[in-house]
């Protein structure tokens, strides 16, 4: 009777283990899309509207001018062709990705620091909101601006790829993306940061400096994307 009763008794869970979390579990949702509809929605009123250096580049110019133009600055040869997609739409879409493209980062900023333990999720929280409300390139609604923003945006989306995912695809992915954000050169020095934050996370396979492992590899090649970017440039589009 005993057995029959140890029997029936449901299995108690192991309390040491826990469900990952979602992504984006705790994102402010309600507030991040009011608020920032407030701040930026703006723009979304008058799609079609040209601003500044605008008029110069796209009014009543052929198609695929101001991607020409770029080219022949001596940007990277992939710089400006999301731009130029969405303009077969229409400035309306460029005007709309815009918008998106910045709430977007606001979640692989998110993600990103919900690796950093010591912030809270209300830590966590403000700074998105604050990041997504601070008028940081107030000159995005501009057409001409799009092909910075849009480097911001695969930026953080690299970022994102290294931190969150630990395969060698991930890795090899993120850094795809992050070289792909060297059409705009400031973030050639910036890479330092995700650079320094999968240092501090791998800290502890880089203390082991008698043997080479995978983290050391990967630390090089991130170390080395701005030098790869620098030599492709000279060489391939000066």
């Amino acid at each position: 009777m005993s057995s029959s009763k140890s029997w029936v008794q449901p299995e108690t869970a192991d309390p040491t283990w826990a469900k990952p979390e979602r992504m984006l579990s705790g994102f402010p949702w309600v507030s991040a899309i009011v608020l920032y509809s407030l701040s930026w929605g703006w723009s979304l009123l008058r799609p079609n509207t040209f601003y500044w250096d605008d008029w110069d580049g796209y009014f009543n110019k052929p198609s695929g001018d101001a991607f020409r133009a770029v080219t022949n600055m001596g940007r990277a040869p992939w710089a400006g062709i999301a731009e130029l997609l969405l303009l077969k739409l229409g400035v309306w879409a460029v005007t709309v990705a815009t918008f998106l493209v910045f709430f977007c980062v606001a979640l692989f900023l998110f993600e990103v620091l919900t690796s950093i333990k010591m912030l809270t999720l209300e830590n966590r929280r403000l700074l998105v909101l604050a990041f997504l409300l601070i008028p940081v390139m107030h000159a995005r609604v501009a057409v001409s601006i799009f092909d910075y923003s849009f480097s911001y945006f695969l930026f953080y989306l690299g970022w994102f790829l290294l931190i969150k995912y630990r395969s060698n695809i991930g890795f090899v992915a993120s850094c795809i993306v992050l070289f792909l954000s060297f059409k705009t050169h400031s973030f050639l020095f910036f890479v330092l940061l995700p650079f320094l934050h999968f240092a501090w996370l791998h800290r502890q396979g880089l203390k082991n400096l008698r043997q080479v492992n995978r983290v050391h590899l990967q630390l090089l090649l991130l170390a080395s994307l701005p030098v790869l970017y620098v030599i492709a440039r000279q060489l391939l589009w000066p």
